[in-house]
């Protein structure tokens, strides 16, 4: 019996632990395209300003 205990208190820490990282995955994931779309956004404002 508490082989099987441990082995589901196990699961659930698994499950814990890529909930964690999924969430940690996508925060890093929306982090990185902000900063792709704001260097974008600037790279564009100087072409615009260059043809003025």
């Amino acid at each position: 019996m508490e082989a099987v205990r441990l082995r589901k208190e196990n699961q659930i820490y698994s499950a814990d632990e890529k909930r964690a990282l999924a969430n940690f995955n996508h925060e890093e994931r929306t982090k990185r395209e902000t900063k792709i779309l704001s260097q974008l956004r600037e790279m564009v404002r100087k072409k615009m300003d260059a043809h003025k």
